[in-house]
């Protein structure tokens, strides 16, 4: 194969003289998997979007870092993901739920600033810990009444996660 000089050398030319480009950021490792620096950015901006001033913005972030670690630990832990098939069924729950079309639904979700890969992968994680909820509840033999008992479970089931885990945090 030949390669064309003319093409080559520019394209030499330009990454020898390319300036290294921060692109993002590890904010935590958990047991070896990354959670990206734009990842805890993007989900504080969509969960407390009212957060601007510095110690508001600090407190969103950190949030958003243990949401993410937990979330990639109930993941390893019950490593079903919820189909294509059962998202969109979450999405047309939703949208009847709010007496709207799909499409409303869709013109709404990117009215909130959030695209609908990303609304997608919010329902799919809900999807995921709901259900690993229940089958861990189910294991344990324990009923969940209210979201009071619901929120106690998780909270006591990611304790037991974090402390099997390896996790670093950055700052």
């Amino acid at each position: 194969m030949r390669v064309l000089p003319s093409v080559v050398a520019p394209l030499v030319a330009l990454a020898a003289s390319a300036q290294p480009v921060l692109v993002d950021r590890i904010a935590a490792v958990v047991d070896g998997e990354p959670v990206f620096q734009s990842d805890v950015e993007r989900r504080a901006s969509r969960d407390d979007p009212d957060a601007k001033a510095p110690q508001q913005r600090l407190r969103a972030l950190a949030r958003a870092r243990l949401d993410l670690i937990d979330a990639k630990l109930i993941a390893k832990d019950f490593r079903v993901t919820p189909t294509d098939a059962e998202i969109d069924a979450a999405i047309d729950g939703v949208a009847k739920g709010a007496k709207l079309d799909r499409a409303a639904l869709e013109a709404a979700v990117t009215r909130h600033g959030m695209s609908l890969a990303e609304y997608r992968e919010v329902l799919r994680s809900q999807l995921l810990e709901l259900r690993w909820l229940m089958t861990r509840s189910k294991e344990r033999s324990v009923s969940i009444s209210s979201d009071a008992e619901r929120e106690a479970l998780r909270t006591s089931l990611v304790v037991e996660l974090r402390k099997r885990a390896v996790i670093e945090v950055f700052e």
